[in-house]
C-alpha cells in the first residue's frame, strides 16, 4: 500500500512541478493594479501604487511611489510588507522629537547611484550589516541576529513605531538607528505605540505576544526558543537549528512562521515545509514560505491534513484520502508547457484524480487546462473582481 502511494506521489509531483514553472517560460503580461487590488490599497498618506502591475513567474509585480523613490515589491506578500514599512516610515516622521532630521535621512535614499527602486528590490545581500554607530554588547558583536536587531532601545522604538527592529529595509533601518542614538521618539507616543492595519491585506500582521518577545527578549533568545519547538514537533535537528538560526528571516518573521505552523503541529512532514523555508534565497521566496503554511493551516481547519510530502511544491494527503498540492502564487495562466505537463502526466496516469490549491487566481483558459485533465481547481482569489464573482 505504501508503494503504491509513493508511486501516486511522484507522478502528483511530476504534474504540479510543471504547474509551479510554467510562467517562467512564458513573456511577461501586464495587469490593471485597480483590478487586483482593493481601492483602499491603490494609494495612502505618502504613496500610490503605479497603475500597470507586470506578472512575472507567478507573481505580480508591484512598483510603489513615494516622496523617497520607487520601490518595488514582487508578490502580494512584499508589497503588503512594503506598504507597512512604509507607514512605519511615516509614524516615524510624525513621533520624531527631529522630524527636520529624520526626514533628511530618509530622503538621502534618492540620492543613491540606483535610488530607494534598487535598494528595496531585494534587500537579502544586507542582513548581515552592523548599524551604523549603535554600540551593542559582546554577544551584539558576535552574534550577527543581535548585531542586525540592535540594542533594546532600539527594539523598543520599532515597537512604537510598527517596525520591524531588524528590518531589511535601509531606509527604515537609517531612521531606526538615528531615533536610538538620539533617543528621538516622544515619551506619549512610546506608551502609546501604533497599530499596524494594510487594509485589505494581513498575511504578515502579528500579535501583542510577538511584539513583546521581539522587543524583550532578542534575537538570539527567540532563536533558541524557535529552535528548541522546532524539535517538539518533530524537526530534524539539523533543520530546526538552520532555521531557527537563519539570518535571511528576522525573528518577528520566524515567530510568525511559528505560530502557523503551531496550527498545523499533528501533520507528519513538516520537514518539508522548513526545508524549503530554509532554502529561499530571495525575500520573495521566503515570503511565499510564510504564505504557504499560513495557505495550508487555514486549509487544514476545513479539511484536516494528515501528511505532506516534498515535491516542487507540497503534496498534502488529507485525512479523507485525498492529495491536494499547494501552489502559494499569485496567478496562474495557461501555456504551451502547462498543456505539455498535462499531457504527460495523463499519459502516465490516465485516471487519477487530483486537486491545485491555488492563493491567488488562474485565467479561464488554465483552469479549463486543469480541469480537463480531471484535476480540481481551487482557488482563493485575491483580485477585487475574483472575490465579487
Amino acid at each position: 500500500m505504501e508503494n503504491r502511494f509513493s508511486v501516486r506521489h511522484v507522478l502528483l509531483g511530476l504534474v504540479f512541478a510543471c504547474l509551479a514553472t510554467t510562467l517562467s517560460a512564458r513573456e511577461p503580461k501586464f495587469v490593471s493594479a485597480r483590478t487586483i487590488l482593493d481601492s483602499s490599497v491603490l494609494r495612502g498618506p505618502g504613496y500610490e501604487i503605479g497603475e500597470t502591475v507586470r506578472i512575472q513567474d507567478n507573481r505580480y509585480v508591484f512598483n510603489i511611489r513615494t516622496e523617497y523613490g520607487d520601490v518595488v515589491a514582487v508578490g502580494f506578500p512584499m508589497l503588503e510588507l512594503r506598504l507597512r514599512e512604509h507607514q512605519a516610515i511615516q509614524n516615524a516622521l510624525a513621533m520624531s522629537k527631529e522630524p527636520l532630521v529624520l526626514r533628511g535621512i530618509i530622503d538621502s535614499a534618492k540620492k543613491t547611484p540606483a535610488g530607494a527602486m534598487t535598494l528595496l528590490r531585494d534587500p537579502l545581500g544586507a542582513v548581515a550589516r552592523i548599524p551604523r554607530g549603535v554600540k551593542g554588547t559582546i554577544d551584539s558583536v558576535i552574534n550577527p541576529l543581535e548585531r542586525r536587531a540592535g540594542s533594546s532601545t532600539r527594539r523598543q522604538l520599532a515597537a512604537a513605531i510598527g517596525a520591524d527592529p531588524e528590518t531589511r529595509n535601509p531606509i527604515l533601518d537609517n531612521a531606526l538607528n538615528h531615533m536610538t542614538l538620539r533617543k528621538g521618539i516622544g515619551e506619549a507616543a512610546t506608551k502609546i505605540g501604533v497599530g499596524m492595519a494594510v487594509p485589505g491585506l494581513g498575511l504578515l500582521s502579528t500579535t501583542e505576544d510577538i511584539r513583546r518577545k521581539v522587543s524583550q527578549l532578542g534575537p538570539k533568545q527567540i532563536a533558541a526558543d524557535v529552535q528548541r519547538e522546532l524539535l517538539n514537533l518533530g524537526v530534524r535537528p539539523t533543520l530546526a537549528a538552520a532555521f531557527a538560526n537563519a539570518d535571511t528571516y528576522t525573528s518577528t518573521e520566524k515567530l510568525k512562521y511559528m505560530a502557523l505552523l503551531d496550527r498545523i503541529r499533528s501533520v507528519e512532514g513538516l520537514d518539508v515545509l522548513l526545508q524549503g523555508a530554509v532554502n529561499a534565497k530571495s525575500e520573495a521566496q521566503l515570503l511565499s514560505q510564510i504564505q504557504q503554511v499560513d495557505l495550508i493551516a487555514k486549509m487544514s481547519a476545513r479539511k484536516p491534513v494528515k501528511k505532506l510530502f516534498a515535491f516542487h511544491i507540497p503534496i498534502a494527503q488529507l485525512r479523507e484520502g485525498q492529495y491536494v498540492g499547494i501552489a502559494a502564487v499569485d496567478i496562474v495562466q495557461d501555456t504551451r508547457v502547462l498543456e505539455q505537463c498535462i499531457n504527460d502526466f495523463r499519459k502516465k496516469v490516465p485516471d487519477q484524480t487530483a486537486a491545485l490549491l491555488v492563493t491567488g487566481n488562474v485565467s479561464h483558459s488554465a483552469r479549463e487546462q486543469i480541469q480537463r485533465a480531471n484535476i480540481r481547481l481551487f482557488e482563493i482569489a485575491q483580485s477585487p473582481q475574483a472575490r465579487r464573482q
